[in-house]
């Protein structure tokens, strides 16, 4: 009686060893960003290989929008154990619905084993866009910061001061100086860079005095095409933009002329006739650049009338 037990123990114990029973299932990397390489592992101890299959989800098959396929399933031995694996890769992120569960399914004589694992995807950040409200060409630089895992962050820096511009990072609710993508959103928030907002010095300005000619007085009037003589524009120019004479000229009305903080321009300042009146127009060129409308204003101001009459010089 004691032989026959020692037989049926024997032969059970054979036939629970034939059925293969799964170990392990594992992923090379559990949590992928999109576009990495994914190995999946499952290993199942026995005397036979089993039938071995990967399913996505509750599918009975590997059907997924997250993942594809890059290397068909190859299955290896060491032993009583084998290991079957899959190459996969990341195509879309699937973190926002808490990843995906895997199945990897031993069948072996009818006899079946299941093991599941969650793969969870994530976005990459080097795919997204980057935005910036700041206009091309302007100088700024946008450093980029790997912070790891697919996600980045950028980083904008005005050009340096110079003698004629000046510039501010500018931000507003939807714009930052620093923006950020992380691997869970796939997004840069806030969703612009900063503006470096430029501003420029005067370095030059303009300026008129008009005088309106009585319809009594004789004609044709100065600095009209038909006048003539020391009424003609080219004469009248020459006294407007002397330098020497010692009455006519607009260096003895222009605030700046009259300091010595800027220059004429003698090739641009003149004079037109228009609907009764004698505009007289100058131009100037500052010494320093001024960086407000009201030094640049004040410099221009006329602080007398330009004369053009009884001058001192002799023009023609």
């Amino acid at each position: 009686m004691a032989t026959v037990i020692v037989n049926i123990v024997l032969l059970c114990t054979a036939a629970l060893s034939a059925n293969a029973q799964i170990t392990s299932f594992t992923a090379s990397n559990p949590s992928p960003t999109v576009g990495d390489t994914i190995t999946l592992s499952c290993s199942a101890t026995g005397n036979t290989a089993p039938d071995f299959q990967f399913w996505s989800g509750t599918r009975s098959s590997f059907n997924t929008p997250y993942l594809e396929i890059v290397e068909s399933k190859t299955v290896s031995q060491a032993g009583n154990t084998y290991t079957a694996t899959l190459k996969v890769k990341a195509i879309l992120a699937n973190n926002l619905r808490n990843g995906e569960s895997l199945t990897c399914r031993t069948m072996l004589d009818g006899v079946e084993s299941k093991k599941e694992l969650q793969l969870t995807t994530y976005f990459d950040c080097s795919t997204v866009p980057v935005k910036s409200l700041n206009p091309d060409g302007n100088g700024a630089t946008i450093t980029q910061t790997d912070l790891g895992g697919g996600s980045l962050k950028q980083t904008i820096s005005c050009p340096a001061d110079t003698s004629t511009t000046k510039y501010k990072l500018f931000t507003q609710a939807n714009s930052g100086e620093e923006i950020t993508c992380t691997r869970e959103t796939g997004k840069y928030e806030p969703a612009f860079l900063a503006i470096c907002q430029e501003t420029r010095a005067f370095s030059s300005g303009t300026g008129m005095q008009k005088m309106t000619i009585p319809t009594s007085a004789e004609k044709p009037a100065p600095c009209t095409s038909e006048a003539a003589g020391e009424w003609s524009i080219s004469v009248m120019k020459q006294k407007l933009n002397s330098l020497t004479d010692s009455n006519c000229g607009f260096r003895h009305a222009v605030s700046c002329l009259k300091s010595g903080e800027c220059t004429l321009d003698t090739t641009r300042s003149g004079c037109r006739y228009e609907s009764g009146k004698i505009i007289m127009e100058y131009f100037v060129n500052f010494n320093s650049p001024v960086w407000t409308l009201v030094q640049r204003n004040g410099l221009v101001r006329l602080e007398g009338k330009a004369q053009f009459w009884s001058c001192s010089g002799t023009y023609g």
